[in-house]
């Protein structure tokens, strides 16, 4: 079981899916998120969604660059 759905535990979810291990990801809230959570994603996170065969997905769904507003580093 896997306690919390923000990016420690869906990520936890999904490493152990992708070894075959059963598991369930549960969350205190009953919805989610209607506006993203997420505004950048470093490089390390897409070599990750890569690893994990996601990274077209993440992908498509993301933000066009022109769309983001300006950020700090």
């Amino acid at each position: 079981m896997v306690v919390g759905s923000g990016p420690a535990g869906a990520a936890a979810s999904l490493f152990l899916s992708t070894l075959d291990v059963p598991n369930i990801m549960i969350t205190k809230y009953r919805w989610t998120a209607n506006t993203p959570r997420a505004h950048i994603t470093n490089q390390r996170a897409m070599e990750i969604f890569r690893d994990m065969d996601i990274e077209d997905q993440v992908l498509a769904d993301s933000t066009p660059h022109d769309l983001v507003g300006d950020t700090e580093t």
